[in-house]
């Protein structure tokens, strides 16, 4: 992991080296745990190379705000469907290395958060001018757009993948993310357009109402 040290090393000093220390134990514990894969000859070197790529992003992403993530999604699910074509869809080595690209990625939404939001809770209360503002909740939610087109293990999917989008889109809302799908705007967008209808006829209901009984009382 330490050959994947970040070139901007300024963005890790804003956080301090005992933070840039603690994260890059958490995140070689995080490979140890998840490294342990058995994949054919056939995806090796695309397995090694999603790898490689997953120690890129982690040794820095969370530190900039996830600003690298929503592009490695995309990237690395070119290089799952290349696997997915030669393997088929219910391959196991398929569905665990995607697994992993999921859990990587979750893994350095959940980092930015520990890392970014300790950082602004210890210094804007005492100089407000310093708030760190990353436009982090728009990175994490183009992030799961991405991430909800990615097959995974059924278990991971059930039993952490959906609680952990729930949990986030939650904190997207909170600050002002629009976390609709299409389908939602444009059902949202008609039952506006209803509302202002029925609106516009009640408002012309009592212009007539008011107008026949000025009639009658003239």
């Amino acid at each position: 992991y330490d050959s994947y040290k970040p070139k901007n090393k300024s963005v890790w000093l804003r956080f301090g080296l005992d933070e840039k220390k603690k994260y890059i134990e958490r995140a070689n514990f995080f490979f140890e745990q998840e490294d342990r894969i058995t994949v054919p000859k056939t995806t090796l070197s695309d397995f090694e190379k999603i790898k490689e790529d997953c120690k890129i992003l982690l040794s820095k992403d969370c530190a900039f705000g996830l600003f690298g993530l929503v592009e490695f999604l995309k990237i690395q699910r070119r290089v799952l469907l290349k696997i997915k074509e030669k393997n088929g869809s219910e391959d196991f080595s398929y569905l665990e290395i995607s697994t992993y690209v999921i859990k990587v990625a979750i893994f350095d939404i959940d980092q930015a958060y520990n890392l970014i939001y300790n950082w602004k809770y210890k210094h804007q209360y005492a100089n407000p001018d310093t708030y760190y503002n990353t436009g982090l909740e728009n990175n994490v939610w183009e992030a799961f757009k991405i991430m909800d087109k990615f097959d995974m293990r059924i278990a991971y999917r059930e039993g952490i993948y959906k609680d952990k989008r729930k949990e986030y889109e939650w904190k997207c809302k909170i600050n002002h993310v629009d976390t609709r799908n299409e389908k939602q705007k444009r059902k949202d967008t008609i039952s506006s357009a209803i509302n202002e209808a029925d609106g516009c006829i009640f408002l012309i209901v009592l212009l007539v109402i008011a107008f026949i009984i000025c009639t009658i009382f003239k």
